[in-house]
């Protein structure tokens, strides 16, 4: 079975259906990620100096939606993505913010796009990582386009910590419960548009197996569940059960994938994973208590990493 050639062609069909309706699907990215990205890393991307950024994985194009006004009339930003969907939304999205910079819209993964080496200033991806099946080739590529002294930031990353933390983890399986409860509440007087939403998937799923057998890399057609889990690769609750093999720890990536880069800065969020904290005062007060008992716990993070300068 060719893992990896499966896990491209499940994404690639997945995000292009997912363009769809990425933004109602994913609201907690536009409503509460924006203004924490903007934070966190919109300071690296006012130093005055002419500039080419790549977005790996650019979606929708959130983050240069998020981080364009940071730029200027000669910087580059280079958005990339393996479907062509996203890619289409991302240009039409970024058109109508009349940034100064230039963009650049290219399809494919990074080790099929072949960048030159040290062609770019900054790197940044947001929820990708753990779409990918073989990070350590994938860091490589990374560590050859990037320039000395360039900047890698990688954000909304689920992590391997959160799961692992015997309380954290039960206090999301509890707060999950409620959560689903009053979903189906919510959605039991609307089973026509669920059917609708039911159907479409069930299409999304066909055509994923129909590609996979025409390629000859399965032998029997995947369930939704395995789609599922070769879509969020890299994610604790890619399955119908929550898996402590997956996620990631940056502190273990760095030295091991990452060694001739240093961490700038760390940030982890999202104690209660998809719900959201912000809008009540109590579950605000009760996500920070969890902070700042287990700072480096959060269900996802962010990091800022810096290659090391080897002429200096």
């Amino acid at each position: 079975m060719n893992q990896q050639k499966i896990v491209r062609i499940i994404n690639e069909i997945y995000h292009d259906w997912e363009a769809k309706s990425y933004f109602k699907r994913h609201p907690e990215i536009f409503e509460r990620e924006k203004e924490h990205l903007q934070k966190f890393v919109g300071k690296f991307f006012v130093e005055p100096v002419k500039k080419r950024v790549l977005d790996i994985g650019c979606g929708t194009g959130f983050v240069a939606q998020a981080l364009g006004h940071y730029l200027a009339e000669g910087d580059e930003f280079v958005c990339s993505d393996i479907s062509t969907d996203m890619l289409n939304l991302a240009e039409q999205n970024l058109k109508k913010c009349n940034f100064l910079n230039k963009f650049e819209f290219v399809k494919g993964s990074l080790e099929e796009l072949n960048f030159a080496p040290n062609s770019f200033d900054i790197i940044v991806m947001n929820s990708v990582l753990h779409h990918l099946p073989n990070v350590e080739d994938f860091f490589q590529e990374v560590n050859k386009i990037l320039k000395p002294s360039g900047k890698f930031i990688i954000f909304h990353e689920p992590n391997a910590l959160f799961f692992r933390n015997w309380f954290l983890k039960n206090n999301f399986l509890l707060f999950q419960n409620i959560r689903n409860i009053i979903f189906k509440i919510r959605y039991k007087f609307k089973k026509t548009r669920k059917n609708i939403i039911d159907t479409t998937r069930d299409s999304l799923f066909a055509s994923i197996n129909d590609k996979l057998e025409k390629e000859e890399l399965i032998d029997h057609r995947l369930t939704p569940s395995e789609i599922k889990q070769f879509v969020d690769y890299g994610s604790p609750t890619a399955s119908d059960k929550i898996d402590k093999n997956r996620g990631f720890d940056i502190y273990k990536i760095q030295p091991q994938s990452l060694p001739n880069f240093e961490i700038l800065g760390y940030t982890t969020t999202n104690y209660l994973c998809k719900i959201n904290h912000q809008s009540n005062f109590l579950l605000n007060f009760y996500n920070f208590l969890l902070n700042k008992l287990w700072p480096r716990s959060g269900s996802v993070w962010g990091v800022v990493l810096q290659k090391n300068d080897t002429t200096s």
